[in-house]
């Protein structure tokens, strides 16, 4: 049995059970599956919530919608395996729901035509709801791949953190973020070497600020994202972006912060 929950900033989840040989029952409001038994419990499934333009989706197909509602187009992406995002298109009492196999960039980007009300993107929250210890591994559920999303909630520590993306021997991403010097900077370790660092200078953020820190994986670079607003990017300096096994979180200062969630899109 495999459970899906949805949230944005406004609602609590709604729960899901979106098994192949679930029932429909349609309400108004939360929208609720029934099913059957469909074999041994699966991780809980979520699909977060963001507003119509603030996502650029790829690779999409199209089709009639049942409803005006995003819940069953939400379900069927549930069930396709290489499904991540799912919305809903209305334009004169004619709707259609568009299921899409990963992301390509998050921002403000005109609407041309008829526009989604939502957008909901799928995938698993891997590590939720710890104070930060100086240091933390997470082991990835799967291989990382372009059109992938992570979302790092925390409250940010008093000195400085780290974000690292691990293969068995190297680091293909590494982030710091220095607030005694206002400084971003961003490596790479291949081959037993560091590579050439980067360096942007940063501000408005602060110490013990909550704050989302998210990563869209492209085919050339990773997109980071501070609150959903785009900040720099990191070109791959090795293409076999598959080899990352673990996302290690290290935080230091007087006071180490708060790790609200990982999340990892599917």
């Amino acid at each position: 049995m495999q459970w899906l929950k949805t949230w944005d900033v406004r609602s609590r989840p709604m729960v899901f059970n979106v098994c192949p040989c679930a029932l429909l029952i349609l309400a108004t409001t939360p929208l609720v599956v029934h099913g059957g038994d469909c074999g041994p419990y699966q991780p809980p499934l979520y699909a977060y919530r963001k507003a119509a333009g603030r996502v650029l989706p790829l690779d999409c197909e199209t089709f009639p919608a049942l409803d005006v509602t995003a819940t069953p187009c939400v379900l069927r992406c549930a069930q396709l395996e290489n499904c991540t995002v799912a919305s809903v298109a209305c334009e004169n009492q004619s709707c259609r729901c568009s299921l899409c196999q990963g992301l390509q960039d998050i921002g403000e980007f005109p609407v041309t035509g008829t526009s989604p009300a939502d957008v909901y993107i799928l995938g698993r929250v891997l590590f939720s709801g710890a104070s930060a210890p100086s240091k933390m591994t997470i082991p990835l559920a799967a291989p990382v791949r372009s059109g992938q999303l992570f979302q790092f909630k925390f409250r940010l520590p008093t000195d400085k953190f780290v974000l690292k993306l691990r293969g068995d021997d190297s680091i293909l991403f590494k982030q710091d973020v220095r607030f005694d010097d206002s400084k971003l900077l961003r490596n790479s370790f291949l081959n037993g070497e560091w590579g050439e660092k980067e360096i942007t200078p940063f501000t408005g953020m602060k110490e013990n600020q909550e704050m989302d820190v998210v990563y869209v994986v492209t085919p050339v670079e990773f997109k980071v994202y501070f609150d959903w607003v785009f900040v720099f990017s990191f070109q791959h300096r090795d293409p076999d972006i598959a080899s990352i096994k673990t996302v290690e979180l290290s935080a230091t200062g007087d006071e180490l912060g708060y790790f609200n969630y990982l999340f990892v899109s599917i």
